[in-house]
């Protein structure tokens, strides 16, 4: 098993250094054909049935997803317009003594 260790971390460091470019993720060139055997991978796997299941379970996610962020942005939106508006009620209460 491949453990975090300093010397991996250099090593990494040094190849980093030799090649600045390089794509740490590899997915820069990732083309039709790659993405064509990737499909039928995952088709082979799950099947035609099961392929709309699992397409609409991950739309659904990530409605769902996109909900929750929009409603903590919200959330934090209006707790700092009220955190303003009481540092304005107390410069103007602080300015009218």
């Amino acid at each position: 098993m491949f453990q975090i260790r300093a010397e991996n971390i250099v090593i990494f460091a040094q190849i980093h250094q030799l090649n600045p470019k390089r794509n740490i993720l590899m997915f820069n060139s990732l083309g039709a054909p790659e993405i064509l055997i990737i499909a039928i991978m995952v088709l082979v796997l799950f099947g035609a049935k099961r392929i709309p299941e699992l397409a609409r379970g991950l739309g659904q996610g990530i409605k769902e997803f996109r909900q929750a962020s929009k409603d903590i942005k919200k959330e934090i939106e209006e707790s700092s317009r009220d955190i303003n508006d009481a540092a304005n009620h107390e410069e103007t209460s602080s300015k009218s003594k």
